[in-house]
């Protein structure tokens, strides 16, 4: 229940690679009575399709580049804001 005394609507999204079997089994040990919908998100594990990485801007602004799972974390929550807002 919310603040506002209505029951939320949003699905739950949890990103996570789809090669973690390990860590979704340990994820779905602990909401196994969840009483919220939720879903796995398949996780990217480098730059998602539709994005560029700037590796000499990146470095230029950085000092340094952006590690692989940086790169997949970012790209990751991206396409599943892209997702939500093309699926409304």
């Amino acid at each position: 229940m919310t603040a506002t005394g209505r029951e939320p609507r949003t699905k739950i999204w949890v990103v996570s690679l789809r090669t973690a079997q390990a860590r979704r089994s340990a994820f779905l040990a602990t909401v196994t009575d969840a009483a919220r919908d939720w879903d796995f998100f398949d996780a990217c594990s480098g730059v998602g399709p539709g994005l560029v990485y700037d590796a000499e801007r990146v470095r230029a602004l950085n000092n340094r580049p952006l590690q692989q799972g940086e790169l997949g974390c970012y790209s990751s929550h991206y396409q599943l804001w892209s997702w939500l807002e093309h699926s409304a």
